[in-house]
């Protein structure tokens, strides 16, 4: 049947997850060793600054580094994906609000190698936005369906 749990489902969701987590773990690297660039850049979007700005500057990275880690070995594997989840939301927002206001910033994704805020940028927090809900629904239906088996 097509809702079983099958070898090659648990390798695409393994595939997906080490996809998604790898990202947050390349994308927190930077920013933890160098908080202060990253502070820049969150200055740059012109949304928050001063105190609020180094700490999301100090804090976010971890979190994202975490909750990448938390995803890629499995441990707490629903709330870490919800937590990227949320924080794809954010990114989804405060780009395209960027976007529109006509801020001129570097993205802050990938610390100096993020680059400037472009389209491309909310494109591809999108897709993993959308790889993220699908690991989450496809996780839940996978343990509602063992529960019925």
């Amino acid at each position: 049947m097509a809702g079983r749990h099958t070898p090659e489902r648990d390798k695409f969701q393994l595939l997906l997850s080490l996809i998604i987590g790898g990202i947050f773990i390349y994308a927190a690297s930077p920013k933890i060793l160098a908080p202060d660039a990253f502070y820049l850049d969150i200055i740059g979007y012109n949304l928050v600054g001063g105190f609020l700005a180094k700490v999301i500057a100090l804090w976010l990275p971890w979190v994202e580094l975490l909750a990448g880690i938390g995803v890629i070995l499995g441990v707490w594997y629903l709330p870490n994906l919800r937590i990227l989840q949320w924080l794809l939301s954010v990114f989804v927002v405060l780009l395209f609000i960027t976007l529109l206001r006509g801020i001129t910033t570097d993205c802050g994704c990938f610390g100096s190698a993020g680059g400037r805020v472009t389209w491309w940028h909310v494109f591809g927090d999108l897709v993993l936005l959308l790889m993220t809900t699908f690991l989450i629904s496809w996780t839940r239906y996978a343990g509602e369906r063992r529960t019925q088996d």
